[in-house]
């Protein structure tokens, strides 16, 4: 019965306090942790997720080492995760964060109940500040998480318990342990570099001031508390210098807190930037809700009661210095926001540029830094009299019962619904889902840690920051090391945008979209077959590979049944064919693509679907070409028709300006179609290898001038609308200055070979093709373009040099071969034999046999 009655419990209190007191603390302490675990809410943050995975970088990366702790956010809490973060289950959970956490929620309670009942002399009144403190629900939150605040709050209570022990005691142990506090501060949080200097200038104070040593004595006893403060600073700066160049990376570099506060404020402005008044006012409405509105008169009444009090046993001195440390952290805080270090935001601001819901919340964690001065303050109020002891106690339950309410506990509404939270958790997912074993994962850990988090890769899987040299060589060319990109959808600072999205215009050949989120896109490398083909120092490629057309004209392909085309497409494959050339044209037609000026036949359309998504699946690559020079399928001459011109002025298809904007709307027209097979618009179809803008135009009347001009605007519009695909114009025979071959918007040169016309020989021998072809080789070269050969026929009904005609076409693409053109183009396939150019399955005809085994010894 002893222990019913006051004088029995502070007996009991007296022998068992402290050690009830840890227990009770730790059982509180693991039981909000196991809440928020179960309930997904203990890695809510990104930050959470960011601090887990620094310290396991350490060791599980590309690049593991020490100096994976980086820079900007201090090491110490990341060197306290190591132990335990190699374990996946603690990693995951954030244990291996959060037990430190957790050990300093416990050691904070008790700092605040030693300092308090030092303060009060009165138990009952430290146990009060204690209970404010350890059940506000903010606080069990944040100790609940692997983030920095609960074990920064430890070490910065510990701090003003020995800092009050030494005003009391005026022992120089006591300022060797607040050195060595200050030393963990200071590779903690940055708000400790503020609190150690602040403290610097408080035990100066004490010294010189209220006990009147002299200012050399002063300056040595101060000694012993700075020099493990400034080697804490020292560490971090020669760090910085020798890890990246820069002893200041931490505060001006590109990850660091001031450059993503200069980025909003270039965008839209901080509200609390040199404006004194607006960041009092954010940190107060940040603290409010941490510590609670029922509190935040107690933090003026208690500092009232401090003062006035006969109760409290410390001198006027000692109560300025006890206050000062206990608000230097708010005093940091504004100080941070003020000059653009820091952000905070909450919606009774009435900031939010964004116009996103999730912005109307960011950084408010930040105010728990308040609730050591109101938790210790409540103390000294609850020791003036019992009825305010009383009243405190019933705060305390009133408190929780709002924070239990919607919309409580703001640390949790940032961390699931504010800027705070994980938006990406859709990229993650689908990350896990797409990306295999070991395929190596392009992301900025600075942007994307929690998304690597998420995934459930082990980190060796992602190229990073700190990833070393591969990270900088796929930032130039991603697709020598990486099979997945995660990337910003804009321009938010992400390194990864700028070098691949903003400044690399060859990023999009090697990777496809392959997934489109909110925030952030995933872009896959694309398969052999998903490959747009570039064309660079004289050459094709799909992707890293040259590529070197071998192929066939099947001109008609797009007017046959889709039988016949699967049927003509997989013989093809069969015989080693990569391309085909075929006609997307068909003007002033009834069953062609443009039966009428400016409207397109539907039904031929889709025949160009079938092809295109055919050639995908035989990995096949084609050219459509758009226009005819000649009468066949309308031509250009039925443009003239179309605009009420004279037939004869052919030149006009050049210089019309009617002409020419029907042209454009049907290159529009055909470049902008979504295919109803693959569903992708025909500029996103990687099955086409080029477009090639007409078959055989040239200058009318000797005008070349007229020709060139038109060419260069009708490929720099097509450019224009198609930026994926490269463009030619299949001209017979290029110029010796280039023709248009040398137009910047023409990526490949064109060729058109033929032995005879209207059974006259064109060449008087075989060396003569020779001379004809390597010129034409050369003016290719010199303008440093990839030459095609897009037709290359031999007759069967003409006895060319009195040889066998398909020798003549093998001795010619061996030429093409042995010269390092790009590659040629047969005419033409075809369904069924003929006597005169065609190749067909059985190829017999009354003058030669073109079959198929033929056409595969030239593809050879």
């Amino acid at each position: 019965m002893e222990l019913l009655n006051k004088k029995g419990i502070e007996n009991f209190l007296n022998k068992r306090g402290f050690m009830m007191m840890i227990i009770v603390l730790s059982l509180i302490s693991v039981s909000a942790f196991v809440y928020y675990y179960k309930n997904g809410l203990g890695l809510a943050y990104n930050d959470s997720m960011a601090h887990l995975d620094i310290a396991r970088q350490v060791f599980d990366n590309l690049n593991p080492g020490f100096y994976q702790l980086g820079s900007v956010w201090l090491p110490l809490n990341h060197v306290l995760t190591l132990p335990l973060v190699w374990n996946d289950w603690a990693w995951h959970s954030g244990f291996a964060g959060s037990l430190f956490s957790m050990i300093s929620y416990v050691v904070s309670a008790w700092a605040v109940f030693r300092i308090v009942k030092i303060i009060t002399k009165n138990r009952w009144a430290a146990l009060l500040a204690m209970l404010v403190f350890a059940l506000n629900l903010n606080m069990l939150y944040l100790q609940a998480t692997p983030l920095s605040e609960s074990l920064y709050l430890a070490l910065f209570l510990l701090s003003g318990l020995y800092l009050l022990l030494w005003t009391r005691s005026n022992e120089d142990k006591y300022l060797i342990l607040l050195g060595l506090l200050g030393f963990a501060q200071v590779l903690t949080r940055y708000d400790g570099w503020f609190v150690v200097g602040v403290e610097a200038l408080l035990i100066m104070y004490f010294n010189y001031f209220v006990i009147k040593l002299k200012f050399r004595e002063s300056l040595g006893r101060l000694v012993l508390f700075a020099f493990p403060v400034f080697f804490g600073v020292f560490l971090w700066i020669i760090w910085n210098l020798l890890i990246f160049g820069d002893p200041l990376y931490f505060i001006f570099g590109p990850y660091s807190a001031h450059a993503q506060q200069a980025y909003i404020n270039d965008n839209s402005g901080l509200l609390t930037k040199g404006s004194f008044g607006y960041s009092v006012l954010a940190f107060w409405y940040v603290a409010k809700a941490n510590v609670g509105i029922l509190f935040m008169p107690i933090l003026f009444l208690g500092s009232g009661l401090l003062f006035f009090s006969k109760k409290i046993s410390l001198s006027f001195k000692e109560k300025i210095i006890i206050l000062v440390f206990l608000l230097s952290p708010i005093f940091f805080n504004i100080l941070s926001l003020y000059l653009e270090f820091s952000i905070v935001n909450m919606p009774e601001l009435n900031w939010n540029p964004s116009g996103e819901v999730a912005n109307q919340w960011f950084n408010v964690r930040y105010g728990i830094l308040a609730l050591p001065i109101v938790a210790i303050l409540a103390g000294v109020f609850s020791s003036f009299q019992k009825s305010l002891s009383v009243l405190v106690l019933v705060f305390i339950f009133i408190q929780i019962f709002i924070f239990l309410q919607k919309d409580g506990v703001i640390n949790i509404i940032d961390g699931t619904r504010g800027a705070s939270s994980f938006a990406n958790g859709d990229v993650a997912q689908k990350l896990s889902k797409i990306a295999g074993k070991d395929e190596k994962i392009l992301l900025s850990m600075s942007f994307f840690n929690p998304v690597a988090f998420k995934s459930g890769f082990p980190l060796r899987q992602f190229v990073h920051e700190g990833s070393g040299e591969i990270w900088n060589n796929s930032l130039v060319s991603p697709e020598e090391n990486v099979k997945f990109v995660v990337v910003s959808k804009s321009d938010t600072g992400d390194l990864i945008y700028k070098a691949l999205l903003k400044n690399n215009g060859t990023f999009l050949n090697y990777f496809t979209l392959a997934y489109r989120g909110k925030h952030a896109n995933i872009y896959r490398l694309k398969t052999e077959g998903e490959f747009f083909a570039t064309s660079r120092e004289g050459d094709i490629f799909l992707g890293k590979e040259i590529f070197s057309p071998r192929g066939v004209n099947s001109y008609d392909l797009a007017y046959r049944e889709k039988e016949e085309i699967e049927k003509i497409l997989s013989d093809l494959s069969r015989a080693g064919v990569d391309t085909v050339r075929f006609w997307m044209f068909g003007d002033g037609l009834a069953d062609g693509f443009q039966p009428s000026a400016g409207i397109m036949n539907e039904e031929r359309f889709k025949r160009a679907d079938f092809i295109i998504a055919s050639a995908e699946k035989y990995n096949m690559r084609v050219i459509p070409t758009l226009v005819n020079n000649w009468d066949e399928y309308g031509g250009k001459k039925q443009y003239l028709k179309w605009t009420g011109k004279p037939e004869n002025k052919e030149r006009l298809f050049y210089t019309d300006k009617e002409i020419n904007n029907l042209f454009k709307n049907y290159i529009n027209t055909v470049v902008t179609r979504k295919n109803s097979i693959t569903g992708r618009p025909y500029s996103e179809e990687p099955a086409i290898l080029a477009w090639d803008i007409a078959n055989e135009p040239r200058a009318v009347n000797g005008n070349n001038q007229e020709f060139i001009l038109w060419a260069k605007d009708i490929s720099k519009y097509l450019k224009s609308r198609d930026n994926n695909h490269l463009i030619m114009i299949g001209v017979e025979k290029n110029d010796p200055t280039g023709g248009v071959c040398a137009i910047e918007s023409v990526d490949i040169c064109s060729l058109h070979l033929y032995l005879s016309h209207d059974g006259k020989e064109l060449y008087d021998d075989l060396g003569e093709i020779k001379d004809f072809t390597d010129s034409q080789l050369d003016i290719a070269k010199k303008i440093g373009k990839p030459i095609i050969v897009g037709e290359v026929g031999v007759s069967k009904s003409e006895n060319i040099f009195k040889q066998d005609s398909l020798d003549l076409i093998i001795y010619a693409t061996d030429l093409f071969r042995g010269s390092n053109y790009n590659g040629y183009l047969i005419w033409n396939w075809g369904l069924f034999a003929d006597d005169s150019f065609g190749f067909s399955v059985d190829g017999y005809g009354e003058n030669g046999s073109y079959n198929i085994d033929d056409l595969k010894l030239i593809m050879k």
